[in-house]
């Protein structure tokens, strides 16, 4: 439980007290992640033996020089090269940077050599083979029982998870950012459009910013490792990801609005504080007992997971009450505020949590 409560602390103090530097820095932070590197060669080819950690870098690259003449945008990659980066990393130097955006660059493969496709992951709770093939990568770093904990079964882990999806890697904003990308796919690359999925990958679990995991084709299917090995298909793959950031960059800035906005507003915006119990894959009714004495609670479906909340007052002071209330019963009930009607998240939802 000390494990937990560090990670709740932490979690809190960069969240909560964590300059507004994604909202009003002069430029657009985006962290590029090529998966893989050096000694873990990630996924390899069937056929011609391609590595998939040389195709994520060529990509990631590619997209960095696609951004590279935008002035307000910084490009931060967590490898430039071809050297082993350990996967704990990878998320810190996108904390570090305080990025508005991490992008990790991935291609998949599957035991069914006929599997094809693209397809874009988001934070979510369930494991799969995507996620439990990316995070074995740990296993080759020394000591790494003690460094990692993937039992992602445990209430601790899914109490810390729930926490990171409401906000950043699994949350309204990951999850836009991958359906762009998946739309600029499916416009530039005329392949089988997989979709966006979710599931518990290690990078997303750690990152406080909107992010997600690109699975650009499968190097187990004979035909799209014979797709990926031509530059001018992974142009198409490269411009696919830039064009998406570049959409989900000109949606953030229309969107965010910093406090000074908000002040000069001639009308006043409605600002509702709830308290969110826990998140659930099933939908349970409005007076189910799992809710005990907090009903009716209040159903947000969010993710692919159905959000139950407790109350409505106008104040903080009054919603730090109605937690403190909650927690008798839920000890990881948290805050949650809604301007006119839609949820607030991560750094739109800071200034008014104080």
């Amino acid at each position: 439980m000390r494990a937990l409560t560090y990670k709740i602390v932490s979690f809190i103090i960069v969240t909560l007290f964590l300059p507004l530097q994604c909202m009003s820095a002069e430029k657009f932070k985006v962290v590029l992640d090529p998966g893989h590197g050096g000694r873990d060669c990630g996924a390899i080819g069937i056929k011609k033996k391609i590595y998939e950690k040389d195709l994520n870098l060529k990509v990631a690259l590619r997209v960095g020089e696609l951004l590279k003449p935008d002035e307000n945008t910084e490009v931060i990659f967590t490898r430039k090269k071809d050297f082993f980066i350990p996967l704990d990393e990878r998320p810190k130097i996108a904390n570090r940077a305080q990025a508005d955006l991490f992008i990790s660059i991935h291609a998949n493969a599957s035991e069914s050599t006929a599997v094809n496709g693209f397809e874009t992951y988001t934070l979510g709770e369930s494991r799969n083979d995507v996620s439990v093939r990316e995070n074995k990568v740990a296993e080759l770093e020394e000591n790494y029982r003690n460094k990692y904990n993937f039992k992602d079964d445990t209430d601790e882990n899914f109490i810390f998870s729930n926490m990171m999806l409401d906000a950043g890697s699994g949350g309204e904003m990951s999850i836009r950012l991958a359906q762009l990308v998946q739309s600029q796919f499916k416009e530039n690359t005329d392949r089988v459009d997989r979709e966006v999925r979710q599931a518990n990958f290690w990078v997303l679990k750690h990152i406080l910013m909107p992010g997600v995991l690109i699975e650009m084709g499968y190097l187990s299917n004979t035909i799209e490792e014979d797709y990926l090995s031509k530059e001018e298909n992974l142009e198409k793959v490269a411009l696919s990801i830039y064009q998406a950031i570049v959409m989900y960059k000109d949606e953030f800035i229309k969107k965010s609005k910093t406090l000074d906005d908000v002040k000069d507003e001639s009308v006043e915006d409605e600002i509702v504080y709830r308290v969110q119990l826990f998140s659930s894959n099933q939908k349970l009714p409005a007076n189910s007992a799992k809710f005990k004495t907090c009903t009716p609670a209040i159903e947000l479906q969010e993710g692919g997971l159905y959000k139950y909340m407790y109350g409505k007052v106008t104040t903080f002071a009054d919603a730090q009450l109605l937690r403190s209330k909650a927690k008798m019963e839920f000890p990881d009930a948290f805050i949650v505020v809604f301007k006119n009607g839609e949820k607030l998240v991560g750094a739109e939802a800071r200034p008014y949590l104080k």
